[in-house]
């Protein structure tokens, strides 16, 4: 697009990895390392500066296994909190251009899906979409001897969306409420 300066990026995995934490067969209550994880998928994520406009959206898709393990049951299980989709799109807006330089104002919206919850349960915990919302604010552009100085206030999960994360039946708790932070940062 002209007038864009924008980075396309794709990625597609296998990923074997060994001596992953299993249940004891002697005492399942410690773990031991001798199962083994699979991980593939594919990921993409596009970037773009449009003018006062960055945006940032990408997407992944995971299938993580459990390929050797101690508990039969869970044998070939897709791993807990692991979902197979998850996407997310991100802008913030440059406000110099309607008089207010140095600041920026964004949001976004993160979409994460459903994942396994292991131990013999029928069901997925359910998928979450979650929306953000950003104010950054750079000294440097208003006083040059403040450059490198830039504030940053955050609120996530900005509705407040109630939803779970589980790695057993027992083992399910709510995930980030709403949470709202600010940074002072200094960069050199």
């Amino acid at each position: 697009m002209p007038g864009a300066d924008t980075l396309v990026s794709a990625a597609v995995y296998q990923i074997n990895q060994q001596n992953a934490l299993v249940a004891d067969p002697v005492n399942p209550t410690f773990s031991i390392q001798t199962g083994q994880v699979r991980s593939q998928g594919f990921e993409t994520e596009v970037r773009t500066n449009f003018g006062p406009l960055q945006a940032v959206a990408s997407y992944s898709y995971t299938d993580a296994r459990q390929v050797r393990t101690t508990v039969a049951a869970n044998l070939n299980q897709l791993l807990d909190l692991v979902p197979y989709h998850q996407a997310a799109v991100f802008g913030t807006y440059d406000m110099a251009a309607v008089g207010l330089p140095g600041l920026r104002f964004g949001g976004g919206v993160r979409y994460i899906g459903s994942s396994n919850i292991s131990g013999g349960v029928t069901f997925d915990t359910r998928p979450a979409t979650l929306f953000d919302l950003v104010a950054i604010y750079d000294f440097g552009v208003a006083d040059q001897t403040l450059r490198g100085w830039r504030a940053q206030f955050n609120v996530r999960n900005v509705l407040d969306h109630a939803y779970v994360t589980c790695v057993t039946a027992n083992g399910c708790r709510y995930s980030e409420p709403r949470n709202v932070f600010g940074t002072l940062s200094y960069r050199w």
